[in-house]
């Protein structure tokens, strides 16, 4: 009677490992479950964003040198689908990777609506330019070099009669 009861005790204990390990299961299951509801609602919400944020409307603000539709051509290239989504234009130009507009100091994209973005931005304060390189070197009233290009700004003063050995946009002259 003792090995019986030693036995049953034995098969008792047996089976509470096995309902402990099952309730892991069961918990690790819910997790995997969760986990695989959650990358289902990223991925819906990454493909509505994607297809719904398309822009539509652009309004342009602060630009004197180019055109509102020059500005809103330069921002919503065709490179790539990407460029002409709302959130991906306002992420892109709030990192150092957005694409430089010539003689433009700032630029900026905010989302009005999900298909209407504002594009705002600050005009270089060019005093003057003159040739160098083959190209136009301009600066500002303060002597700092901004652009070298070959395009020409028709509100600027070419300055004739100066020589620069060497210049870089950010230097001084």
């Amino acid at each position: 009677t003792d090995s019986e009861e030693l036995l049953d005790e034995i098969e008792l204990e047996e089976e509470i490992d096995i309902d402990d390990e099952s309730e892991d299961g069961e918990e690790g299951s819910l997790r995997l479950n969760l986990i695989t509801v959650l990358i289902l609602l990223i991925a819906a919400a990454v493909t509505t964003a994607y297809f719904m944020c398309t822009v539509r409307t652009v309004h342009v603000s602060g630009n004197k040198l180019y055109t509102s539709r020059e500005i809103a051509d330069q921002v919503i290239s065709d490179d790539t689908q990407l460029r002409h989504n709302t959130i991906f234009l306002a992420a892109l130009y709030m990192t150092p990777f957005a694409p430089k507009i010539p003689f433009e100091e700032s630029v900026r994209v905010h989302i009005e609506s999900y298909d209407t973005i504002r594009i705002e931005v600050r005009d270089m304060d060019l005093a003057a330019y003159i040739p160098y390189g083959g190209r136009n070197l301009y600066f500002s009233s303060d002597g700092i070099v901004l652009e070298h290009s070959p395009l020409i700004v028709k509100s600027s003063t070419f300055v004739t009669g100066l020589s620069v050995s060497s210049a870089e946009p950010g230097m001084k002259m």
